[in-house]
């Protein structure tokens, strides 16, 4: 999303929202990286292990 901005280029975004993934399409389009977790499915495992991931990158 802030890949233009270049002092935010390597910041990892993660979305937790209510609204479903296909609300969030076009946000992925500009930032590929982007991660959206659905609220509804959303368990504290899988948050640390998205952050997790998100810090190794």
């Amino acid at each position: 999303m802030y890949a233009s901005i270049p002092e935010y280029a390597g910041i990892p975004v993660i979305v937790v929202s209510n609204f479903t993934a296909s609300a969030f399409q076009n946000l992925k389009e500009l930032d590929p990286g982007l991660v959206f977790l659905e609220k509804s499915y959303l368990t504290k495992k899988r948050l640390l292990e998205e952050v997790d991931y998100k810090l190794i990158e």
